[in-house]
């Protein structure tokens, strides 16, 4: 039976080659199509932040295609890094709209994280990179939690009194504790309704949570305390 990728595993020719590694296949569905694959190498790259890696990119530009109804552009891009991860990019010269999908990491989880904090950590900003920001919020008050156990808090507490066991024993100066209780402001009202959280609040979210792993775990590493 046939693959749902063109014959990926062996069945169909195209499928074939890109298993085997030989490159971009290109899909026309009319002669003009055709006809613009016919006119020779003529290589594109596109400067942008990488969805994926989070990394600046010259990311080569696999195929564009026009919109019909307001002449937007997409364009189908890889990351120039070796694992080629994909974006796609909206733009349109005459309105002004631009948009990436996925939209550039800008977060990312430390070395010296604990595994289950890491993917905890993975899943948020992959949400807040897919623009679901509720979602990424409220992993971000799954990662205190479990933050806050595996500094020794006892499970199955109520979300307020993890945040103290954090600020009155792991993370005891004053500025911290108004900082850590900002994700319980921002991620109460969407626990208990359907309010939305706004990019904003889980940026700051986000940005929380990134320098109380990093306090608890990245600064203490041997990566900075050896000689």
């Amino acid at each position: 039976m046939a693959s749902g990728f063109g014959g990926f595993g062996g069945v169909g020719p195209f499928g074939q080659k890109l298993a085997d590694g030989e490159g971009v296949q290109f899909h026309p569905i009319d002669p003009a199509e055709q006809q613009n694959i016919l006119h020779g190498i003529d290589p594109k790259h596109k400067n942008f932040t990488c969805g994926h890696c989070g990394k600046l990119t010259n990311g080569r530009v696999v195929c564009t295609f026009l919109r019909k109804e307001n002449k937007g552009i997409i364009s189908w891009c890889h990351c120039s890094c070796e694992r080629q991860e994909p974006t796609v990019i909206v733009e349109n010269f005459v309105n002004g709209e631009f948009a990436q999908f996925p939209e550039a990491r800008e977060f990312h989880p430390g070395e010296s994280w604990p595994d289950d904090l890491s993917q905890l950590y993975e899943e948020a900003a992959r949400s807040f990179a897919g623009t679901a920001y509720t979602a990424a919020t409220m992993v971000c008050r799954k990662i205190l939690m479990v933050c806050a156990c595996l500094e020794k808090a006892e499970d199955g507490k109520p979300f307020t009194e993890y945040v103290k066991y954090l600020t009155d024993n792991v993370l005891t100066f004053p500025k911290a504790k108004g900082s850590i209780d900002k994700i319980r402001t921002i991620g109460n009202d969407a626990n208990h309704s359907v309010d939305f959280v706004s990019r904003d609040d889980a940026k700051k979210a986000m940005q929380i949570i990134t320098y109380l792993l990093n306090t608890i775990y990245s600064l203490p590493s041997d990566k900075f305390s050896s000689p």
